[in-house]
Parts: structure tokens; C-alpha cells; sequence
């Protein structure tokens, strides 16, 4: 068995952490593809694996990289994988023995945990009110994509079995068949690739590639932390827009979604802004 794993990344030093749970892994991989643009400064140590291949990219995106890794992958599998994204030892013999159950055409994604609290990174903290504005009287339902084109992730308890389906795989960590990969760059937008994975989950259903989460490999992931900022809200925005015209979603329901948003956040900085400005007052 050939195992290909492709990283793209911008070199950050988190990629030496992964890497090290790579080798560590009771299946080793033939190769490790770093999909890094040439303008980037690679920061992690990799001196001393063997296996490694850098891979120089003409520009930056996350998509872009990844496919030109995809391109020259030799495994007869490949794991696609964040440069942040940390994988417990047997992880991806289970996501193996996941994607070999059946003969069907599969894509298999980790469970997502918390690094440090070892917590589901998709427990839901939304209100009743949030998730029926997101997906009507569907509400939160693990797995699927809502009306608004965001996507719930499984949040696994004691109900669900080793391997469940999904409308939706993260991008974080996938195994696919090589004769399965989107080997093209689906992704027309610069800057933070966002719900790459949606457009990438419906692209690979598309070509009869069902999609499931294995419970028992587990991924870590360390807090992530997101720009607050109305530009980077509009960006989220037109991506989202973007995938729900591709998915044949309705519009009305993102629409009024992400204008709720924008008034939320407006008043946040407003408020924030005012506060700011009393507090300076108060202290000279």
C-alpha cells in the first residue's frame, strides 16, 4: 500500500508538529508533498525525514497548492492534510480500513478533537433561534449542510457508528483514492480559503464519491481564531454566496443570514468603539 500526503502550507512552524505525528503513525507514508509557494519562508524543521518532497507553487492558496501536490502524488492513496492538523498514532490505518469496507467510491474524514481539552471541535453552541434562522425547522442536525450553505459537523456521542455518512468532509484532513481526486482548482478567490470543503464536498459527491467521518481516527486541532472584522465577514460571505448558487440553494435565507451578521458585528464595533472612547476619557 502507497500512501501520498499532501501539505499545503505557507511554512509555519506548527507543520514540524505534524510531520513528527506523520512518521509517527503505524503506517508511514511513501511520501510527504509540502506544496509551499516561493515566496514563502519555509519555518518548520524537516531536516531530518527523509521522505519529505518540497513542492515550490508559482502563487499562495490553499487549493491551488493542494492541487498541485494532488498532481504529482505516486500513492494509490492520498491524504490531504493542514499543516496544523495534529493525527494520533493509528489514525490513518483506521481511515484506511474506513475507505477499503466496501467497494464503493469513498472520501474519509478524521474526527476532530480539541487539542489539550480533547473536546468535539463541532459541538454546537448556537441557539435554537441561530440554527432555525440557518436552517428553518431542520434545525442543528449534525452532518448536513444547512439552508444557508454552512456546514454542521458530526459531534460524535455514543449513537453513532465507526463509520457515518456526511453531506460535508472538513479540509483539514480527508483520505481519498487517487483515481478519486479533484485534481483542478476550484477555488476563484483569493485570500482565506473559506468553505473550500463545502465546494470540495459537493464537487467530489458530484462525481459519485460518498462521503463519510471515521469516529475512531482522531485529528487535533488547535483553537482557531478568526478575524472579527466586517471585510473578512463579506469575504465569508461571497464564498458562501458562491457555493450556495453551485449547490442549487435558495438565496433569501443566506441573505437575510448574513445581514443579521453584519448588524451584529456593525453594533459590536460600534459599541466597542464607544466604550473605547469612554474608558480613555475616564482614565485622563
Amino acid at each position: 500500500m502507497k500512501l501520498s500526503v499532501v501539505i499545503p502550507t505557507l511554512g509555519r512552524i506548527q507543520l514540524t508538529e505534524t510531520i513528527k505525528r506523520l512518521h509517527n503513525s503505524s503506517i508511514r507514508p511513501l511520501e510527504i508533498l509540502i506544496c509551499i509557494p516561493s515566496s514563502s519562508e519555509l519555518l518548520a524543521d524537516i531536516k531530518l525525514f527523509n521522505n519529505i518532497q518540497i513542492i515550490r507553487t508559482l502563487k499562495k492558496g490553499q487549493v491551488y497548492q493542494r492541487s498541485i501536490g494532488f498532481k504529482i502524488a505516486k500513492g494509490d492513496y492520498v491524504l490531504q492534510l493542514d499543516d496544523d492538523v495534529y493525527l494520533e498514532k493509528d489514525s490513518i490505518r483506521k481511515l484506511i480500513n474506513c475507505i477499503n469496507s466496501s467497494n464503493e467510491k469513498k472520501a474519509i474524514a478524521p474526527n476532530y478533537r480539541w487539542l489539550g481539552t480533547d473536546t468535539s471541535v463541532f459541538e454546537s453552541k448556537r441557539s435554537k433561534l441561530s440554527n432555525w434562522i440557518m436552517n428553518g425547522f431542520d434545525g442543528y442536525k449534525p452532518g448536513t449542510i444547512s439552508k444557508v450553505g454552512i456546514g454542521f459537523g458530526l459531534n460524535f456521542g455514543s449513537k453513532f457508528k465507526e463509520e457515518n455518512k456526511s453531506e460535508w468532509l472538513p479540509g483539514g484532513c480527508i483520505l481519498h483514492r487517487a483515481d478519486n481526486l479533484i485534481i483542478k482548482d476550484y477555488f476563484p478567490f483569493s485570500g482565506k480559503a473559506y468553505s473550500e470543503d463545502l465546494i470540495h464536498s459537493f464537487l467530489l459527491e458530484k462525481n459519485g464519491v460518498k462521503l463519510y467521518v471515521c469516529k475512531n481516527a482522531i485529528a487535533y486541532i488547535e483553537p482557531i481564531f478568526y478575524s472579527d472584522s466586517l471585510e473578512e465577514l463579506n469575504k465569508q460571505y461571497k464564498v458562501t454566496k458562491y457555493f450556495v448558487y453551485l449547490s442549487g440553494r435558495g438565496q433569501l435565507r443566506l441573505k437575510i443570514y448574513y445581514f443579521l451578521r453584519f448588524i451584529q458585528k456593525s453594533l459590536k464595533a460600534v459599541t466597542k468603539k464607544v466604550f473605547g472612547v469612554k474608558k480613555f476619557y475616564k482614565k485622563n
